[in-house]
């Protein structure tokens, strides 16, 4: 029978060769884009080199279930369009032109937010951003639109886009603050007919 010792040290050794393998996950884990006519390759290591905060890393394959289940707790599809499913996940971690950012704390899904990317202009899409209910009001969605904006930057992508649904005006008047202007209006864009109002930043 092994002492409480022993059983206290083998669990330790499981721990840290656990988090020994997520770390090496995370370090090993890139993506290729293509931007401005530009390939990239991206990588946690080469995001965080850059700025990116170090609590958020690209999406990985074992992160689908969760990320799912973040996305149908925050989105109505009868609102929203272009929702995460399976084969959207498994695409943004394959050849799709974009990812999808994490922040994790305590290896625990806090928020996501998703980038796309236009090959042949220098333009970051910002798609998509949902905060799970245990982490909302602490500022995880402004750390995580701060950093979608620094990871376009750091990747050559000097214009940001977006858009919000029109009725949602705190949302808009709170990207106007942040330097965004609208160019564009797209009438019945979401599933209830709501408008989509298309807004942009140019970074000098």
């Amino acid at each position: 029978m092994y002492s409480l010792l022993a059983m206290g040290r083998i669990t330790w050794i499981k721990i840290e060769y656990q988090f020994q393998k997520n770390l090496d996950s995370l370090l090993t884990m890139q993506k290729i884009v293509r931007i401005n006519q530009t390939i990239q390759v991206v990588t946690n290591e080469k995001l965080w080199e850059a700025g990116i905060d170090s609590r958020i890393s690209m999406l990985t394959p074992q992160d689908g279930t969760e990320l799912l289940r973040l996305e149908d707790a925050c989105f109505d599809p009868k609102l929203y369009c272009g929702l995460l499913t399976q084969s959207s996940i498994a695409n943004l971690i394959g050849r799709g032109n974009g990812f999808i950012l994490l922040y994790k704390q305590e290896n625990k899904l806090g928020g996501y937010a998703q980038i796309n990317f236009r090959s042949n202009q220098a333009a970051g899409r910002f798609y998509s951003l949902a905060v799970h209910s245990e982490f909302q009001g602490k500022g995880i969605a402004n750390l995580l639109f701060r950093n979608v904006e620094k990871t376009c930057l750091s990747l050559g992508a000097t214009i940001v886009l977006l858009e919000v649904r029109e009725d949602n005006k705190a949302l808009r008047y709170r990207y106007e603050k942040f330097g965004y202007k609208v160019y564009r209006r797209i009438k019945d864009y979401y599933p209830d007919g709501c408008a989509a109002i298309k807004m942009r930043r140019k970074f000098t």
